[in-house]
């Protein structure tokens, strides 16, 4: 066998697994839609403490009510919230009422939200 004939014979299944490999990483750097239904907001308690949201009422469309939610710590909660189509605040706290984060919410879709780090240093993440 010729010095070039194996080369090829490995550089043939090298690049394709190297393409292979970039396909796999152009695909899933795509943003991804949330996995929560439409209408529905998930709380996850990540970080070793309680976590609580309130849904500011946007005072349009039916939407007058003020909603909240907690989940106790390491757990997930799951909450139907319509705010009618109209965009509103999420306001996220710890259990005992400090201030985490907010987020913008639409009942045209579902958010999830993941508290994480420590109580008295909280964050969180959303899909």
């Amino acid at each position: 066998m010729t010095f070039k004939r194996a080369l090829r014979r490995v550089l043939v299944p090298v690049t394709a697994v190297a393409l292979m490999g970039a396909t796999a990483v152009s695909l899933g750097a795509s943003p991804e839609a949330s996995t929560i239904q439409n209408g529905w907001v998930q709380l996850c308690a990540g970080g070793g403490y309680d976590a609580q949201f309130d849904v500011l009422p946007t005072g349009k469309d039916g939407f007058t009510g003020e909603t909240h939610a907690s989940a106790p710590a390491n757990s997930c909660f799951w909450e139907p919230v319509n705010t009618y189509g109209q965009n509103t605040m999420i306001v996220l706290s710890e259990g005992d009422g400090q201030y985490i984060g907010t987020v913008w919410y639409n009942s045209d879709s579902g958010i999830g939200i993941g508290t994480e780090g420590s109580a008295g240093s909280p964050t969180f993440e959303t899909w």
